[in-house]
């Protein structure tokens, strides 16, 4: 065997992470420039985030979202390294960096609405689920995934029957009934509805890859 990667190994390595950043793009401007504008509150780590975010006392001190991101993904990747592999692990640590840094340096570079979609919240969520879900099915296929709850979904689809999309609602539920209590029913509807179109793409993109 030889030691060093040859240049198909290479080219493979870097056509994974090029899709895995491709995926991370998607979902962070989902996330910033779509979901957030509008005041849709999402699931995974960054509803947490949300949540926890506002608890400690929002704009007045409240605990900043990369905070939480960081250190919950942290965990969650130690586990996904246990139980699924540890190369699974390392590109899932690519991304969750990669978009931590997607994020800061769109909030900062792309116009706020940008899309002129934060007044209407229905079609926020919407497309905002549907290109956050797009991004992380993309990072599913090449063996990592965006953190948070996909961890856990990508946990849960390794020792049971359940696909990627279902294992994701079943996560991202909890997150959205404890927003239905801290932000009204019609946010929880919104995101709802948000996470119902990221199951969708998720599972959609997955099935496509595979025929």
């Amino acid at each position: 065997m030889k030691g060093n990667f040859s240049k198909t190994d290479l080219l493979k390595i870097f056509k994974e992470y090029g899709l895995i950043s491709i995926g991370g793009l998607m979902y962070s401007f989902a996330w910033t420039s779509i979901l957030i504008p509008a005041g849709v509150m999402g699931g995974g780590l960054n509803g947490i985030g949300l949540l926890i975010y506002y608890a400690t006392g929002g704009t007045n001190g409240g605990i900043p979202l990369g905070v939480t991101f960081l250190v919950l993904n942290a965990v969650l990747v130690g586990v996904a390294s246990l139980l699924i592999s540890l190369k699974f692990g390392a590109k899932t640590i690519y991304a969750i960096g990669f978009i931590s840094v997607a994020m800061a340096v769109m909030q900062q570079a792309v116009p706020d609405n940008v899309l002129g979609l934060a007044d209407d919240k229905l079609l926020s969520a919407i497309l905002g689920g549907a290109l956050a879900g797009a991004g992380i099915s993309i990072c599913f296929t090449q063996g990592g995934s965006t953190g948070g709850t996909d961890i856990i979904a990508m946990i849960v689809r390794k020792y049971t029957s359940l696909n990627i999309g279902m294992a994701l609602m079943v996560a991202d539920a909890l997150i959205t009934v404890a927003g239905l209590f801290c932000f009204g029913i019609q946010a929880g509807l919104f995101c709802i509805l948000g996470l119902l179109m990221k199951s969708v793409l998720v599972d959609y993109v997955m099935d496509s890859f595979r025929t």
